[in-house]
């Protein structure tokens, strides 16, 4: 160790470092340098309004754990509660530099004009071409042609006269 530096030198180094880092804390704990952000975050919070109270019917609808069980989180494709995708048949397309529309059914239903863009129910009509449309539905999208047949719907006569079992004698 040079002689310049003994130990009496070296521990009044330390202490005196010490000492600045003290001052140096109390400083800072006297004077923040962020207490003028907080004052205006403080003036923003007292001059905010209070968030509005729901009422109690919207309350007990929240709450209600049996309502949220009965209907499914996703959409179901079998079963008893499954979603049931309407048949769509074009009739007709317009064509034209501002509109691009469809004459279409839906379940067989009376055929209605839909504009591109439009929803019906659940079923929006995305884009429409030279000899078809697009439909997008909650199962996906849907590409239905003019020359596509008529979709077959099934009436509740036709499905249990189909479904009953066939007799082996018949009546002459």
């Amino acid at each position: 160790m040079p002689s310049s530096l003994n130990r009496a030198t070296l521990k009044s180094a330390l202490m005196s470092g010490a000492g600045l880092t003290l001052a140096a804390g109390l400083v800072w704990l006297i004077w923040d340098p962020t207490s003028s952000d907080l004052a205006s975050l403080d003036k923003l919070d007292q001059g905010m309004a209070p968030a509005p109270r729901l009422n109690t019917a919207v309350q007990s609808k929240a709450s209600d754990l049996a309502s949220l069980t009965q209907a499914p989180i996703f959409l179901m494709t079998t079963g008893p509660m499954a979603y049931k995708e309407k048949a769509i048949q074009l009739f007709g397309l317009s064509l034209s530099p501002n509109r691009h529309a469809v004459l279409v059914s839906f379940d067989g239903a009376s055929p209605i004009w839909m504009s591109q863009g439009e929803v019906h129910e659940d079923i929006r009509l995305t884009e429409v071409g030279l000899d078809g449309a697009n439909f997008e539905t909650l199962l996906g999208l849907k590409n239905v042609k003019l020359s596509d047949p008529a979709p077959k719907t099934t009436s509740a006569s036709s499905s249990s006269a189909s479904s009953a079992p066939m007799s082996a004698t018949h009546p002459l």
